[in-house]
C-alpha cells in the first residue's frame, strides 16, 4: 500500500510539474502556508523562506493586488475554501 502511494505520489507532482500548477495550503486561522515545490518555483521564492500572506502579495503583480486580497476576503467570509481566478505573479 505504501509503495502504491509513493508512486501515485510521484506521477501526481510530476503531472503538476508538466502543466505548470503548484499546490498549496493556507491555514488561514495560523496564516501558516504549505507550499510545494513548484509553487517555489513559480514564484522565484526560496524553499526555505518561510511564506506567509505577506509574502505571498509581494509575488502578485501591483496591478491584480487589490483584487486578489478582495477575493480572498470573499472566499474567507463565505467559509469557501476553494475558488478559482487568476492573476499575474512576478519573480
Amino acid at each position: 500500500m505504501e509503495e502504491r502511494l509513493r508512486e501515485a505520489t510521484e506521477r501526481f507532482q510530476m503531472a503538476s510539474s508538466l502543466a505548470g500548477v503548484g499546490i498549496f495550503e493556507w491555514e488561514v486561522a495560523t496564516g501558516r502556508a504549505i507550499w510545494d515545490a513548484q509553487m517555489f518555483a513559480m514564484y522565484g521564492v526560496d524553499e526555505n523562506e518561510e511564506i506567509t500572506f505577506d509574502a505571498f502579495k509581494r509575488c502578485v503583480h501591483a496591478d491584480d493586488r487589490a483584487m486578489v486580497e478582495q477575493r480572498i476576503v470573499e472566499m474567507i467570509s463565505a467559509q469557501k475554501p476553494t475558488s478559482q481566478f487568476s492573476f499575474r505573479i512576478i519573480n
